[in-house]
């Protein structure tokens, strides 16, 4: 039977507070959300642009943040996707699939030529 690591030491105490990088989305995405469903001063103080920015920073960081984790992953378990790979993998799948509807559809037009002699 073999035992499960740990990612971390199980010495070290777990962090109660949460990292100022993730404080400041929380407030971030808050102020988005009160922004819209608030009341109607703050909507006509702060300008439409700057809102979209921001949620849009946070959509940024978020899917950056998850590319960077999924290579981390990646490589911890030994090989790394990459671009070509996947669009080999689509292109022989698509091919696969084009073949086997071409070879179904002419089979049955022979076939109903083959029942109108």
């Amino acid at each position: 039977m073999t035992r499960r690591r740990y990612l971390r030491g199980m010495e070290e105490p777990a962090d109660p507070l949460p990292s100022p990088l993730s404080m400041l989305r929380v407030a971030l995405a808050v102020f988005v959300l009160a922004w819209i469903f608030g009341p109607y001063t703050l909507r006509t103080a702060v300008p439409i642009w700057l809102v979209f920015l921001i949620a849009l920073g946070l959509e940024l960081h978020i899917f950056v943040g998850a590319l960077a984790r999924l290579r981390r992953v990646a490589r911890t378990a030994g090989h790394t996707p990459s671009i070509g790979s996947a669009t080999a993998t689509w292109t022989r799948q698509t091919l696969c699939y084009l073949t086997a509807r071409e070879t179904r559809s002419s089979g049955s037009r022979t076939r109903a030529r083959l029942t109108k002699r």
